[in-house]
């Protein structure tokens, strides 16, 4: 069985702000997907797909994550980095829409 999870290429946000887009970031990801290009992706690697779903970010590790970084650039440079991470944080919350794939190997 394979979980995956990665930015929707195909979401709504990602065609209103194009390159702009918070999640399209060619030098942290190789490839950019949609739900069908996922889909056959996993198809020719041999899996059959149980689900694919768009779906905004739930993690609670990360709001864990993100709010021990705000204190860290908090302590070290000020209200006023702490304030553009905490608008940062919630662009990406906004427009940080992901696909979740589950496939099992055939």
């Amino acid at each position: 069985m394979i979980a995956i999870r990665v930015p929707d290429y195909g979401c709504f946000w990602r065609k209103l702000f194009g390159e702009k887009w918070i999640w399209f970031q060619p030098q942290n990801h190789c490839f950019h997907y949609t739900d069908k290009a996922l889909r056959a992706l996993l198809n020719r690697a041999g899996f059959e797909v149980m689900q694919i779903q768009s779906q905004r970010p739930n993690d609670r590790l990360t709001d864990k994550a993100y709010n021990l970084v705000s204190k860290t650039f908090k302590e070290y440079w000020g209200e006023r980095v702490a304030l553009r991470k905490k608008l940062g944080r919630i662009y990406e919350d906004i427009t940080g829409i992901e696909l979740y794939a589950l496939a099992v190997k055939n």
